[in-house]
């Protein structure tokens, strides 16, 4: 998804694409900001930390980090 927003041309937009450009610059440090918090949620478990202790940071329950940034159940 990083390659079709930076693809994105904003000049052949009709009127002012400053608008659009926002949103898609908001939109890739969305997702740059999410990939950082799966690898430091990845760092943070193979260090040792519990998922008691990664959702206590997070402010969510355990069943839900481990749910969000746990290796996939088998068949999925």
């Amino acid at each position: 998804m990083n390659e079709w927003i930076t693809s994105l041309d904003y000049g052949g937009i009709a009127g002012d694409g400053v608008a659009l450009r926002r949103i898609g610059d908001a939109m890739l440090r969305s997702l740059q900001s999410e990939q950082q918090l799966v690898e430091a949620v990845s760092t943070a478990r193979a260090t040792g930390h519990t998922w008691n202790q990664v959702a206590a940071v997070l402010g969510v329950s355990r069943q839900a980090a481990a749910e969000k940034f746990g290796a996939p159940a088998a068949g999925q």
